[in-house]
């Protein structure tokens, strides 16, 4: 059996039917309540000079803000597979010839001077 979200609330029909006055409406919808004053806040917020202010400069600096990160991201995968290609490949060889140890018949004692 299916439950109501909102068993306790009456129905939108509901608060048509009853309704004569917006000051009904906040009583039988409480939602409709919460959601004008989301609304109003939001058009406060929206309507300010600093929002507006704001949203001028995120307009600006947008194509410059891409432009730079695409030049960021193209750099770090260049660098990135540089290193891969070239720079791993001599890090083993440098490895690999700093470990090798010296031959003992190929190393010529070192004459004693007096």
């Amino acid at each position: 059996m299916a439950r109501k979200l909102f068993a306790d609330l009456p129905s939108s029909s509901e608060v048509a039917q009853g309704v004569n006055s917006s000051a009904r409406i906040e009583e039988l919808w409480p939602v409709g309540t919460i959601v004008s004053r989301v609304q109003d806040f939001v058009e406060s917020i929206t309507d300010s000079d600093l929002y507006i202010r704001l949203t001028e400069i995120r307009d600006t600096i947008s194509p410059t803000t891409s432009r730079a990160w695409s030049l960021l991201s193209s750099t770090c995968w260049v660098v990135s597979t540089s290193f891969l290609v070239i720079g791993l490949p001599l890090l083993f060889e440098m490895d690999r010839e700093l470990n090798e140890s010296p031959e003992p018949s190929s190393v010529a004692p070192v004459p004693a001077t007096e």
